[in-house]
């Protein structure tokens, strides 16, 4: 705490002496504002910086095993070496003295860096945070899967297995700064994620020859795939996509995003190590991160900007008929990314009559009785009207208001008729809908599931309910009311099944 407050100090004694020099330069009035100012943007920062928990060993020790572009690695298997060395430095500087400390036996039980906790990664018959590859003997295609900010491969498990068992190859990624330590997201950057997937594509090709290759991506995974098709239309000398598979992509996030990086610069300027988090959060799910780096937004950030450049800048050299046919799947509410903007900034773009967006609606038997605080029903009825779209346009809602039970409404294009498709799903009790990271889980996931298929061999988070004051457990509510799992897993699965086969 003296250290906390000598830094403080300092940082108080930096803006006094700015504002006095201001004093002396300009009209006294406006230097005194000016200062009024910095002390209640230092006190606010104060405030703010008190409000979270104390940063422990996974949020400051640093890893210098991961990778980077710098690196310049040219092989794929390169980077699987890397990952290898890196895991045991964890293991090494974090994960064994953690364990072995007295400090450990207080908060450990629910701690991944804890060896014999129950959300231990090291419980699961194989660790999904790290890259995996299920190798078809004669694959008719292979499949690159990439996860969000924060995660991790095991959300591409389940469509990894499916997709294997179809026949295909399927690699699951780890991006840079994932898997490891939340702190690997202070300083990694959206760059460093592009230049792996062209390497572990190119990887795909020289081990797969002559079968297409796809990519499944999901949230900033699938920005990241975006990222690539984009380039590779105005770069022949890269491979070429088959299809592309898009779960709740990140194609804008909120506008504050902006001001992250200026958070992250006064917290190295005063040296608030704080101020480099948007929350530091309890880290008791073995295969995503709790806590999230203000840097990682803004990586999110920069990423989506770039696309949205790429894209304004193939339109007017016509391009965007080139790229790949394109399938997504997007919840209309979505705490996370923009719903709307991947219909506004990507998909109103696109000119191939193989794309097709699936809307998810929310509960409107939920809506109809007052439940759901804003519903984007006039923005979806505004978009059924439209009769320019080059797209298939999917939406799957309950079929009327007083009913659970679910259809598909159909907009082809350039066509007026709206088709109501029958689908044998039903909104399960209790749900009121959709979240962003509930899409990649089925219901039976032994994590995440509420109807584990298996017994878990560790934390089971799908079904948790607590019962007590609020403001006491260490995990948010907001974090423990969020869905988890998908109950239409299994229909979106068969939907990417069909598309990629055909």
């Amino acid at each position: 705490m003296q250290g906390l407050l000598k830094k403080l100090e300092w940082g108080v004694k930096r803006l006094f002496s700015a504002a006095v020099l201001l004093l002396r330069i300009i009209y006294k009035p406006i230097a005194y504002s000016a200062l009024g100012g910095s002390i209640v943007l230092l006190a606010g920062a104060i405030v703010f910086l008190n409000s979270k928990p104390d940063l422990l060993e996974w949020h400051t020790h640093v890893l210098d095993k991961e990778f980077t572009r710098k690196l310049e690695l040219t092989d794929f298997n390169q980077y699987l070496e890397l990952e290898e060395s890196l895991f045991q430095q964890l293991e090494d500087e974090v994960v064994g003295p953690f364990s072995a400390s007295e400090q450990a036996i207080g908060i450990g039980r629910f701690n991944r860096y804890y060896r014999d906790a129950l959300s231990s990664p090291n419980r699961w018959p194989r660790n999904w945070n790290r890259s995996f590859e299920f190798a078809a003997k004669s694959p008719t295609a292979a499949v690159l899967l990439l996860h969000g900010m924060s995660d991790s491969p095991y959300s591409m498990r389940h469509l990894s297995e499916n997709l294997h068992q179809k026949g295909m190859t399927t690699l699951a990624l780890r991006l840079p700064g994932h898997g490891t330590l939340p702190s690997a997201l202070v300083e990694v950057k959206w760059e460093d994620m592009a230049a792996i997937v062209e390497l572990a594509l190119q990887y795909l090709h020289e081990s797969n020859p002559g079968v297409p290759i796809h990519i499944i991506g999901y949230s900033n995974g699938a920005t990241l795939a975006i990222n690539y098709v984009l380039d590779a239309a105005q770069d022949t000398s890269m491979l070429a996509i088959g299809k592309l598979v898009l779960l709740s992509p990140s194609v804008e996030i909120t506008g504050m995003a902006r001001l992250a990086i200026w958070q992250s610069r006064i917290a190295h300027l005063l040296g608030l190590k704080k101020l480099e988090w948007q929350n530091v959060l309890l880290e008791y799910d073995p295969f995503k991160y709790g806590s999230f780096a203000i840097n990682a937004g803004d990586q999110v950030y920069r990423l989506t900007n770039h696309v949205k450049q790429q894209i304004h800048k193939m339109q007017s050299g016509k391009l965007l008929t080139t790229l790949p046919p394109m399938l997504a799947f997007q919840s209309v509410v979505d705490n996370t990314v923009s719903a709307t903007a991947v219909i506004d900034k990507l998909y109103l773009h696109l000119d191939n009559e193989g794309d097709r967006l699936v809307l998810l609606d929310l509960n409107r038997e939920a809506d109809a009785a007052g439940l759901v605080k804003k519903s984007p029903a006039r923005e979806i009825a505004h978009l059924f009207q439209r009769n320019d779209l080059g797209f298939v346009l999917d939406l799957l809602t309950n079929i009327t208001p007083s009913t659970l039970d679910i259809e598909l409404r159909r907009k082809s294009p350039n066509q007026q008729k709206i088709q109501h498709l029958p689908v044998s799903l039903s909104w399960p009790e209790g749900l009121f809908s959709l979240s962003h990271v509930a899409l990649p889980f089925p219901a039976d996931d032994s994590l995440y599931g509420i109807h584990p298929s298996e017994a878990s061999p560790g934390v089971a988070l799908g079904n948790l309910e607590f019962k007590g004051e609020v403001g006491v457990l260490a995990a948010p509510a907001m974090t423990l009311i969020r869905l988890r799992w998908n109950p239409f897993y299994y229909w979106m699965e068969s939907e990417i099944d069909t598309f990629l086969q055909q």
